[in-house]
């Protein structure tokens, strides 16, 4: 499946602060043959970071020519087993887009999957040279809805729970929640935060992480105490940690995390989140 650039290919002035230098991956005065590096690009506002790439593109000086084409990863490696790389090569230059040899701004979006963009650079003489780029793209689906409750244990105080809408990776059972806190209490906004759940063929929960991280909560407010909720797996495992269980209220993760006391200055055990999963929209 071909996928085609969209909306933004822009030429960039070799700028002190944006421009590619020569020396960033080749001597452009020794290299006798064209050479394309590839940079990785903050995503523009208005894309979607979950589904778009942005790439630099850096061409050396022997570079006359260049062609970009993406398409699934999966496509381009049996096409490359099948015929192999000079014959990718030709497919690149006959199905992508044609640049000049300069340096290149290029966005390219609506990625759902595994992509490999790749970039065949030619010289004057019609000599060839492929570069590569991969990215994961990632499209939301809505899965339902699940009930969570929550502590960040301060006097043994239940703080928050509720439904809340979740959503899911359409190919794959990876989970969010967007606005977690303001979901369940609208007068949270201030507090933004989205963690998302990852679970495996069995619907058993492997992972968890947080746009925050990592905190899954900063300055929830206690009385006069501002708390943080802390999920650092690598260097508490012991108390930051993600199962799988029941009880009588169905199917749920459980997510163990640690408490930062915003006064003390100190982390203590016992946070924790149960996110029931029986009404989960799940891939299958």
């Amino acid at each position: 499946m071909k996928k085609y650039l969209k909306l933004a290919f822009i030429a960039v002035m070799a700028v002190a602060l944006y421009g590619c230098k020569e020396s960033e991956g080749t001597d452009a005065g020794s290299d006798s043959t064209p050479v394309v590096t590839i940079y990785n690009n903050d995503v523009p506002a208005g894309y979607s970071t979950d589904n778009t790439v942005s790439l630099r593109l850096c061409p050396n000086n022997k570079v006359q020519k260049m062609y970009v084409y993406t398409e699934l990863k999966d496509d381009k490696d049996a096409y490359v087993t099948s015929n192999g790389e000079a014959a990718y090569m030709t497919r690149v230059v006959e199905n992508g887009t044609e640049y000049e040899g300069k340096d290149l701004d290029v966005v390219i979006t609506d990625l759902a999957g595994l992509y490999a963009t790749t970039v065949v650079a030619e010289d004057a003489g019609g000599n060839r040279m492929a570069y590569e780029n991969i990215f994961k793209g990632v499209i939301w689906v809505d899965a339902g809805r699940a009930y969570i409750y929550q502590n960040f244990v301060h006097d043994g105080v239940m703080y928050i729970s509720g439904y809340v809408s979740v959503e899911r990776q359409s190919d794959a059972n990876i989970f969010r929640v967007t606005d977690l806190f303001c979901q369940l209490d609208p007068t949270l906004t201030r507090i933004p935060s989205t963690v998302t759940l990852t679970f495996d063929a069995d619907h058993n929960i492997t992972d968890f992480t947080s746009s925050e991280a990592p905190f899954v909560i900063v300055n929830f407010p206690d009385g006069g105490m501002l708390l943080h909720g802390y999920y650092d797996s690598a260097t508490y495992g012991d108390y930051c940690y993600v199962l799988s269980d029941s009880d009588d209220q169905g199917n749920f993760a459980y997510v163990s995390l640690l408490v930062l006391d915003n006064n003390a200055g100190a982390l203590s055990t016992g946070g924790y989140i149960y996110f029931y999963t029986d009404e989960l929209e799940w891939y299958q």
